[in-house]
């Protein structure tokens, strides 16, 4: 069995020149080994690019 999970956001402010983009893939899969035995391995990876601003 297998997934995909992914997503994409793009921020934009009132702020001059603030954008911010966010990416995140997070792939799952699993394997029953047998009727006991399940293996499952999963990863995430995200990035932001541009500044962040938690404000005052």
């Amino acid at each position: 069995m297998y997934r995909l999970n992914a997503a994409v956001q793009t921020t934009e402010s009132f702020v001059d020149f603030y954008e911010q983009q966010r990416y995140l893939v997070a792939p799952v899969v699993s394997w029953t080994i047998s009727d006991r035995t399940t293996l499952t391995l999963e990863t995430q990876y995200s990035a932001v690019e541009g500044p962040i601003d938690v404000g005052i």
